[in-house]
């Protein structure tokens, strides 16, 4: 169990020695996990507000093995913000994506639904996988 000692607390205070646990924590704060409703277009879908840590690996794994060419064993940094774009639709929202890739891409960059679901997503998460993807792309090259 990992501990840390309280921010506010001050050095040599009698109350310095105060430890707080993760369970802590969690007994007085429970992140709420349950998807918000969206209506885009007058559809109804049901949006994450932050993902698991397992999710949050397979977003990138999923948006790594996008910006790899197996055929030609090369890098597309490229196809990066496409698939991000494209994993948020998938990952946040649950939407089921197929077809051809000219389709998807139209939805993602033509429709507005990724700026609708954006508006609903935890933003310093999103920012931590983009910058996460930023550093594997650049590692791939």
């Amino acid at each position: 169990m990992r501990e840390f000692k309280h921010p506010i607390m001050q050095p040599g205070n009698a109350a310095d020695s105060a430890v707080i646990s993760s369970d802590d924590i969690l007994s007085i704060w429970q992140p709420d996990m349950k998807p918000v409703t969206v209506r885009w277009c007058g559809m109804i879908l049901a949006v994450k507000h932050l993902l698991t840590m397992r999710e949050v690996s397979q977003f990138v794994n999923h948006v790594m093995d996008m910006c790899f060419d197996t055929d030609h064993e090369i890098a597309v940094p490229e196809a990066a913000d496409f698939a991000i774009r494209l994993n948020v639709l998938m990952m946040y929202a649950g939407i089921k994506m197929s077809g051809e890739i000219e389709d998807q891409y139209r939805i993602v960059y033509e429709s507005g639904l990724y700026e609708a679901i954006c508006e609903h997503i935890n933003a310093a998460q999103m920012e931590a996988i983009r910058k996460t993807v930023e550093t594997c792309v650049l590692h791939m090259m």
